[in-house]
């Protein structure tokens, strides 16, 4: 999917040698972030014209469509319930489309995109990936974060970088961070686990911060 990301960004943008994709990958899905060149920012132009005034496209992964739900287009979700509260997704290799109606039957989620009209239609999208647009993710409540916007971060102790959080499990009540450190010694660059709600750890604005605690990170 990456190569499919370079390629349509590369399309849009006046200056395609200069675009760059980095991938990152969470708990809550994968997510493409895309460099461009200065001139081209704000101007990545979608199917039919349609402008995104933002620094850049990021999508993250929140699931696939399973089998088709009748006969009048409907697909079966598999996937995050976020889509709940989306209005659009971007389809893996369709593009952007419109949500038009989304309902459970059961356990199951089946949604209807703009201009899948029919069984037929619904069966070529069958597997597919879905994404969204980060910034039209709803807010989380204050201290719960999308594994996604973790990824990533620099971990500081005391001001001083000791680690990079390259992964999150899922250990119920609590999240804990895969943190792989920095260093020249090879202990220096092992993985520790931290748990997120712990009290000794702040995330703030583009980084996360730890409390000394003997032994963690020496």
């Amino acid at each position: 999917m990456k190569d499919v990301v370079e390629y349509l960004v590369r399309y849009l943008v006046d200056r395609p040698e200069a675009v760059r994709v980095q991938v990152r990958r969470g708990k809550e899905g994968t997510v493409y972030l895309v460099e461009v060149a200065p001139e081209d920012k704000g101007r990545l132009i979608g199917k039919g014209g349609r402008t995104w005034h933002n620094e850049g496209m990021r999508l993250v992964e929140i699931g696939r469509f399973g089998a088709p739900y009748a006969l009048k287009g409907g697909l079966r979700f598999r996937g995050e319930p976020v889509v709940l509260h989306l209005e659009r997704v971007y389809v893996e290799g369709h593009g952007w489309r419109a949500i038009e109606d989304l309902y459970r039957v059961g356990e199951e989620l089946v949604v209807h995109l703009a201009g899948v009209t029919d069984r037929t239609l619904a069966e070529a999208l069958v597997g597919l990936r879905v994404y969204a647009e980060v910034a039209d993710l709803p807010p989380l409540e204050e201290g719960r974060y999308y594994y996604f916007a973790l990824i990533g971060l620099p971990v500081y102790v005391e001001g001083r970088q000791v680690g990079e959080v390259v992964d999150i499990l899922d250990a119920g009540a609590q999240d804990v961070l895969i943190i792989r450190g920095v260093g020249e010694r090879l202990r220096d660059r092992a993985e520790r686990l931290v748990p997120l709600q712990a009290p000794y750890v702040r995330v703030e604005e583009g980084s996360i911060h730890v409390d000394p605690i003997p032994g963690l990170f020496d």
